[in-house]
C-alpha cells in the first residue's frame, strides 16, 4: 500500500508540475487537452491527428468536465507507467523516473505517458505488459515503431517484435481511416533550427541563466543518454540512439518531452540495470 501512496503522490506531482509550467500554453488548439476538439471533429493537423486516445476517453464527458477528467487520466496515465517501472525493475527505478521527467516538460501534452510505459515494457521483456501499452502508444504516438525495436534489442525476440509491429500497423491503419489525412504542422525538417538553438545556447550559457533555458533541459538528455549508450553498447543502444537522431532532425529539440523515453535507459543505467 505505502508503494502505491508514494507512486500516485509522485504522479500526482510530476503532473502538477507540468501543469503550472505550461500555463502560458494550457488549451492552445495545438496540443494537449486544447486539441481535443478538433480531434473528435476530425480537423486537427498532424501530428496530433495521429494522437486520439485521450480524445477517446475524455468524449463521452461533458463539456464541463471535461478538463477535469483530463488532468484526471493524465495522472492515472503516469501513475500505471510508474506502475510498470515499479513492477519490472523496484520502486528506487520508478521513483527516479517520476524525479528526472521535469526536465521534459514545457508544453501541456499527455502523448509520452503511454510511449514510456511501452518503452518500459519492452525493455523489460514483459509480454503481458507490452502489447496493452503498445495499442495505448499507437494511438497516442507516431513514434509508436520504436516499440518493437525497443524489444527486439533487449529481448531478441523476432517474432514477438513483428507481432507488435503488425498490431501497430493495425492501429495506425485504424486512426488514418478515422481521420484521414490532413497537412503536416510546422516543417518536415527541423535540424538547421535546432542547429541555430544549440548554438546560441552555446555562445550565451556564459552570460544567461542557465535555468531558464529550455535548451539546457535538451542538453541535459542527449548528453546523459549518449553517455549510457556508450556504456550499453550494440544492440540495446540503438533505439535510444534513434530516438535521439530523430528528436534532433525531425523535431523542435527544445520541445523535450520528444525524448522523454531516453531517461529509461538512464535511470535503469543508474539503478543498476543493463
Amino acid at each position: 500500500m505505502k508503494d502505491l501512496v508514494a507512486l500516485l503522490l509522485a504522479s500526482v506531482a510530476s503532473i502538477r508540475a507540468q501543469a503550472v509550467i505550461a500555463s502560458n500554453n494550457y488549451g492552445v488548439p495545438y496540443n494537449g487537452i486544447g486539441a481535443i476538439p478538433a480531434i473528435l471533429a476530425r480537423e486537427a493537423h498532424f501530428p496530433m491527428r495521429r494522437r486520439v486516445l485521450m480524445a477517446l476517453l475524455v468524449r463521452y464527458f461533458p463539456d464541463k468536465y471535461r478538463e477535469s477528467i483530463y488532468e484526471a487520466m493524465t495522472v492515472v496515465g503516469l501513475f500505471l507507467a510508474l506502475l510498470t517501472m515499479n513492477s519490472c525493475y523496484g520502486m528506487n527505478a520508478a521513483l527516479l523516473l517520476a524525479a528526472f521527467l521535469p526536465l521534459t516538460y514545457r508544453f501541456d501534452y499527455w502523448d509520452w505517458i503511454p510511449e514510456v510505459g511501452a518503452a518500459i515494457a519492452a525493455t523489460s521483456g514483459r509480454i503481458d505488459l507490452v502489447y496493452p501499452w503498445t495499442i495505448a502508444a499507437a494511438l497516442s504516438r507516431e513514434t509508436a515503431p520504436i516499440i518493437p525495436i525497443i524489444w527486439l534489442c533487449y529481448v531478441g525476440d523476432i517474432k514477438t517484435c513483428v507481432y507488435l509491429s503488425a498490431v501497430i500497423a493495425v492501429v495506425t491503419l485504424g486512426v488514418i481511416q478515422w481521420q484521414g489525412t490532413r497537412p503536416f504542422l510546422g516543417g518536415r525538417i527541423q535540424a538547421a533550427g535546432n542547429g541555430h538553438q544549440l548554438a546560441w545556447w552555446l555562445e550565451n550559457v556564459g552570460r544567461t541563466i542557465l535555468m531558464r533555458s529550455d535548451q539546457t533541459s535538451t542538453n541535459i538528455i542527449t548528453a546523459a543518454c549518449v553517455i549510457v549508450c556508450v556504456n550499453l553498447g550494440f544492440p540495446r543502444a540503438l533505439p535510444w540512439l534513434c530516438m535521439l537522431t530523430a528528436g534532433w532532425l525531425w523535431a523542435v529539440a527544445v520541445e523535450t518531452r520528444v525524448f522523454t523515453i531516453c531517461l529509461i535507459p538512464v535511470v535503469l543505467w543508474l539503478c543498476g540495470f543493463t
